[in-house]
């Protein structure tokens, strides 16, 4: 179970939204603290200042002293990096719930310092900041995996749906697929998943783990390996 910070960018996701993110997220992890950022003296943030304030949500509230910069996006970012670098023993993982592509940069800082980056927010997303996050979810991907009953976590859940997707575009005639086409398929589909992230040590090592095994079969033909779903 990983301890989670929650970072909200106010003006660019739905409060409405947010009672979904926060059950997905403590399905598996330890949601610890959630800060919320924004101009809340504007009409169309007031639902957020009520929810915050109702969920004892920590509220950074910054004002847009000058148009066109947004000073709650810098204070996001400002804090961001004082949890990495006075806060990091304190947290395993950071949600950034966005849709806005300037916190594709923060997203790959924190990766590249261990943290793992769980990504909220629209379809409309860039994919510059989906590609940042270790896993990207667009509201209605929330509200299915709520749905499920708990078991594999949602991020596990993610990847079994893209093997299954990658080994069905490589099928062969008999209905097996290489693993080496199905790890191509993988980095084309999805290029921020990679097998060590998910503990295997080369990428047909995934179909062997203890929760995946009775879902896939593996057989080898010659010099090559594939792959089917089990029935």
């Amino acid at each position: 179970m990983k301890r989670t910070i929650c970072l909200i960018d106010a003006e660019n996701y739905s409060a409405k939204k947010l009672s979904e993110v926060t059950k997905f997220i403590q399905r598996t992890d330890n949601l610890i603290e959630m800060r919320v950022y924004g101009d809340f003296s504007r009409p169309g943030l007031k639902t957020w200042k009520k929810y915050a304030i109702s969920k004892s949500m920590v509220l950074v509230n910054e004002p847009g002293a000058v148009a066109g910069k947004n000073s709650s996006d810098i204070s996001l970012v400002v804090d961001a990096m004082t949890l990495l670098y006075e806060r990091r023993s304190e947290f395993d993982q950071v949600a950034l719930i966005t849709s806005d592509s300037d916190f594709a940069v923060l997203a790959r800082r924190f990766r590249n310092l261990g943290v793992d980056v769980q990504g909220f927010g629209e379809a409309k997303a860039p994919e510059s900041f989906r590609m940042a996050c270790n896993n990207y979810w667009c509201y209605n991907e929330v509200v299915e995996e709520n749905k499920r009953p708990h078991g594999l976590s949602g991020p596990l859940l993610k990847l079994i749906k893209l093997l299954k997707k990658a080994i069905k575009q490589n099928l062969n005639s008999d209905g097996w697929a290489m693993t080496a086409s199905v790890n191509r398929s993988v980095r084309s589909l999805n290029p921020s998943i990679h097998h060590k992230r998910y503990g295997a040590k080369k990428f047909s090592d995934l179909f062997r783990r203890s929760d995946l095994r009775t879902m896939f079969e593996l057989r080898r033909v010659g010099d090559s390996l594939q792959v089917k779903i089990a029935c």
